[in-house]
């Protein structure tokens, strides 16, 4: 069973201008092992812990009182992102992430997304949510993650055969729901839901630039949609 639900929040920073200005001062760095593109700030929970305790209670607030919830949780991630377009066509396959989910079988965690680029063009460049149309072999799984690696990593790879296989994956699933990328918008959904992003240009010449994060187990009195599907209309 989710338990939290997709949730979209304009406008979610106070003063999104001086979050910008935060992460501009910090050092970004690339992955070693190709799990990401781009490059990311190290943990924002460790390294910024002044806005860490606001930013987890504004994200919580979404979901619980806290006021009267006691909430707790296991694991934490925040970081800041920037992530170059792949080619200069927005609408190549090379420009979308593989559709994936951060962590199967986890419903009591969540992730999010904040859309930092102040001017964009291309506001498809947001996150799109997706069901498998039937349950995706362990083995495709693992093959579309293996060519995912050795692509952001940059290494020798055949361009087709790797288009030809990211768009037959694709095929397994269909599109459940999208949201455009807006500045300040926020953007929370299940962590073991299947997603990608549907472009990593945005039209100006400047790296998509986001914060996201993930949160789980997280503990408390009732998760949300508990609350919901209790009733029994």
């Amino acid at each position: 069973m989710i338990n939290f639900p997709i949730t979209c929040i304009d406008g979610f920073f106070k003063y999104p201008d001086v979050i910008v200005e935060m992460l501009e001062d910090l050092d970004y760095y690339k992955s070693d092992t190709g799990n990401f593109p781009g490059v990311r700030t190290k943990p924002l929970h460790i390294s910024n812990l002044h806005f860490t305790k606001p930013f987890i209670e504004k994200v919580l607030s979404t979901y619980y009182n806290l006021n009267i919830d006691y909430i707790r949780w296991e694991s934490l991630d925040i970081r800041g992102n920037k992530t170059p377009s792949f080619v200069e066509d927005k609408d190549d396959i090379r420009n979308r992430s593989w559709i994936h989910c951060d962590e199967q079988g986890d419903s009591n965690a969540f992730a999010g997304v904040i859309y930092l680029n102040k001017n964009v063009k291309y506001h498809d460049s947001g996150i799109s949510f997706f069901q498998p149309i039937t349950p995706i072999p362990q083995k495709d799984i693992d093959d579309a993650a293996a060519l995912k690696l050795k692509y952001y990593k940059k290494e020798d790879i055949d361009i087709n055969e790797y288009c030809t296989h990211k768009n037959t994956y694709e095929k397994k699933f269909i599109k459940s729901a999208s949201f455009a990328n807006f500045y300040n918008r926020l953007i929370i959904f299940p962590i073991d839901m299947w997603h990608r992003i549907d472009n990593f240009s945005v039209g100006t010449g400047e790296d998509r630039f986001t914060i996201s994060f993930w949160m789980g187990p997280v503990y408390g009195s009732m998760f949300p949609l508990e609350r919901i599907f209790k009733c029994e209309l």
